[in-house]
């Protein structure tokens, strides 16, 4: 996870599957990631947090890999607008 320009594990390993979520309500300004290593339990990193001014473009959801030998294989994208 990155924030404010600074990176932090949240999980270290090798997985199989891997489910990753962020939930963004902008009514309240609170957006919340979360994981699963089976689709159905999903575990916050972190607390909730709001965005604030300064580089804030709007939400734009995205899936990286960062390293020098990293990769990363995405089988699925789904994005869902609750109301």
């Amino acid at each position: 996870m990155e924030a404010q320009g600074k990176r932090e594990l949240v999980v270290k390993g090798k997985f199989e599957k891997l489910w990753v979520r962020v939930n963004n309500n902008c009514i309240v300004n609170k957006h919340q990631f979360s994981y699963s290593m089976d689709g159905i339990r999903f575990v916050n990193v972190k607390d909730a947090f709001p965005m604030r001014a300064g580089y804030w473009k709007g939400i734009r959801v995205g899936l990286f890999c960062y390293g020098k030998n990293g990769m990363a294989s995405f089988d699925n994208f789904t994005q869902k607008v609750l109301q």
